[in-house]
């Protein structure tokens, strides 16, 4: 402050009668500009004004299909699980204790309602005369069997853990190379196909698959005269993946639920 001015920064106010009144009006504007700079650096940082992008939500309906791989030919098919870099066969548990391939077997409560039990479940040693002719790498064998009162058709579930991926990989080549692929079925599992045996009173249409050290078949047994009428091949496909499922529950160490109806 000289005489009758006043400094403030570059500016130079005189201390006349109206001076201290203009120095608080432009204080109070410069806070003002103030205010309104950090107000628009704070908006600047924080307001994204890019293009929205793709809604990342998925429903429900876009994973309802995802276990249904797209059917194939005759010819039998290696599922899509064989081909996951994540699903490393080698490390993949062995079905060891008794109890564990039973419940593998589906009960009265997973299958569709109306069947009845024929037999079973029945869990041997692989070694067990009941058995053979399965491959000596075989730690057990097992089977259930139903009958559609309805229809009369027939259903037979068997599975048979190995020692290791290898075997079971084996036994599933030797099965389709005596049995080939003569049915249309969708990948199920790591490897799958399906094929027809006739017999005297009955027409068999049965599915082999593989999941991981365990090879499981099913059969489909209706009347020979009269299978082409009732077979529906949805029902083979149906029965053998929810089979494969309590299958795979076993192996990742759970309790198998998987259940069907028709």
């Amino acid at each position: 402050m000289r005489g009758n001015n006043i400094s403030v920064g570059p500016l130079t106010i005189s201390n006349t009668r109206g001076g201290p009144g203009t120095l608080m009006v432009l204080i109070v504007l410069g806070l003002g500009i103030l205010a309104l700079a950090v107000y628009g650096g704070v908006r600047a940082i924080g307001v994204n004004d890019s293009p929205a992008g793709p809604d990342t939500t998925t429903s429900r309906q876009d994973t309802a299909g995802a276990d249904h791989a797209p059917e194939t030919s005759a010819s039998g098919t290696e599922g899509p699980d064989s081909e996951n870099p994540l699903a490393d066969e080698q490390r993949r548990p062995i079905l060891k204790d008794r109890a564990v391939v039973a419940s593998v077997l589906p009960g009265v409560d997973a299958v569709p309602s109306g069947w009845t039990k024929e037999s079973g479940p029945k869990i041997f040693k692989g070694s067990a005369a009941q058995c053979r002719p399965t491959p000596p790498d075989a730690l057990f064998c097992g089977r259930v069997q139903y009958e559609a009162p309805a229809t009369n058709n027939g259903f037979v579930f068997d599975v048979f853990p190995f020692s290791s991926v290898d075997a079971a990989k084996s036994a599933y080549q030797k099965a389709k190379q005596d049995n080939p692929p003569s049915m249309a079925l969708p990948g199920i599992g790591d490897e799958s196909h399906a094929f027809d045996k006739q017999k005297d009173s009955s027409h068999d249409v049965r599915a082999a698959v593989r999941v991981g050290s365990v090879v499981v078949g099913f059969t489909y047994r209706l009347d020979a005269e009269e299978w082409n009428r009732t077979y529906d091949s949805d029902h083979l496909e149906i029965l053998t993946r929810m089979f494969t499922h309590r299958v795979q529950q076993a192996l990742d160490g759970r309790t198998p639920t998987a259940r069907t109806s028709l």
